[in-house]
């Protein structure tokens, strides 16, 4: 069957009409009984940018936030002002953050890592070799993986030793063949660095090494203190979060290690997974969840798609949520969870309870918490705005993009 342009006009207008009644009825009025007479309320403050300008985010509890585009990195604040705005070239830019730092460099083979704070700049470092991955941690020590062109090169660097590495390590393909550095994380007082390695020869296999980061701390080691294998499994992702604990995750298990006052290195926890991955986030504290996609092949124990695991710092699971659908976002903040399935976004505790729901009209990059569970960045295709959920007062009307709400 064939529609005439006039049929097809208006059952856009129709689907248009009832994407702002849901948006209406789930987001302003809460019809449907979440949160008593909270709605969701547009600051119209916020900041915009270019579609093309690749902005990403970082959000750590606070009214600010930080975003970076191809032209450079911003600290802005909840009321939709700067407090510092660094200048830069990026032509892909790629952030990583934890707390108050972040780190920035540029897609396509970069050579310059940036780390900023709230105060703006702290220290920048070029190399003569492109970035093959970076990180930093809530106190600002950066490490480095350098793709070389026998090998790669690891570097750690701190606002103190600023032009001179810290730490440093090269890993020529002819004294470790097959051997690829893959990710390092580095601890809170920057001493010790876990790096992350895949071993391609015979069978796949990864390893993680604990060295210390100071020469004197590790005489006559390399500065290995400590090494575990990880037999057939890929290492995806590793984060150093509190009380000297390590996260490592791999393609069939997550693995909490403790290091000890001695510097032992312990296996806290071990968590099997029967389904791929889908995404991790952090809190602050050490929380860590995972959204679990479709089950692995021939897994009898696998969980529906869409289940989301949360677990304290030392990997005990505390809760569970189930998306009933593929996650496609996830973030962590304030005692809460926010899943992302498209357009739907939903805020949980992190014993899995459901706190409140929003639907958004347009696709949407990032979905943070600011400075406490009901202020959240909604971060869309060329503007990113501060959303807020209230109680409106007698005489004061909810806005949401650009329509005045009614009153409950």
């Amino acid at each position: 069957m064939k529609f005439s342009t006039t049929a097809k006009v208006l059952v856009a207008l129709v689907l248009i009409i009832a994407a702002g009644v849901l948006h209406i009825a789930f987001n302003v009025t809460d019809f449907f009984g979440r949160g008593g007479d909270l709605r969701w309320v547009n600051t119209g403050r916020g900041v915009s940018y270019t579609v093309d300008a690749g902005a990403v985010f970082h959000g750590h509890e606070s009214p600010f936030f930080f975003i970076a585009t191809r032209d450079g990195v911003r600290y802005v604040s909840q009321f939709g002002e700067s407090r510092w705005y660094t200048t830069m070239t990026l032509r892909r830019p790629i952030l990583w953050g934890q707390g108050g730092y972040i780190a920035v460099s540029e897609g396509d083979r970069g050579r310059v890592v940036s780390v900023f704070d709230a105060n703006g700049l702290a220290f920048s470092e070029s190399f003569d070799y492109p970035v093959h991955t970076f990180s930093v941690n809530r106190n600002g020590f950066l490490s480095v993986i350098l793709q070389m062109d026998d090998g790669y090169a690891v570097q750690a660097f701190h606002r103190q030793s600023v032009y001179r590495p810290m730490f440093r390590i090269v890993m020529r393909e002819a004294d470790h063949p097959g051997v690829i550095p893959l990710m390092s994380e580095m601890s809170d007082d920057g001493r010790v660095i876990a790096l992350g390695l895949l071993d391609v020869r015979g069978r796949l296999h990864s390893k993680i090494q604990f060295r210390y980061t100071y020469r004197g701390d590790g005489w006559g080691t390399h500065g290995i203190f400590a090494e575990v294998s990880l037999e057939d499994q890929m290492l995806f992702h590793m984060r150093k979060t509190s009380n000297n604990r390590l996260v490592a995750i791999t393609d069939t298990q997550i693995i909490v290690y403790t290091r000890d006052a001695n510097d032992r290195i312990s296996t806290t926890a071990t968590i099997p997974l029967y389904n791929h991955l889908v995404d991790v986030a952090f809190d602050e504290s050490g929380r860590f969840a995972v959204a679990l996609g479709a089950a692995f092949l021939n897994a009898a124990v696998a969980e529906p798609m869409g289940t989301v695991k949360i677990f304290d710092p030392g990997g005990t699971q505390i809760g569970t949520f189930e998306a009933g659908r593929r996650v496609t976002s996830l973030s962590m903040g304030h005692g809460g969870v926010i899943v992302g399935k498209d357009r739907n976004f939903t805020a949980i505790t992190v014993t899995g309870e459901r706190l409140w729901e929003y639907i958004a009209l347009q696709d949407t990059r990032d979905f943070l918490f600011l400075e406490n569970s009901d202020t959240v960045l909604i971060a869309g295709a060329s503007r990113a705005d501060v959303w807020r959920r209230q109680r409106t007062r007698d005489g004061e009307a909810g806005d949401f993009f650009g329509i005045q709400g009614q009153e409950q």
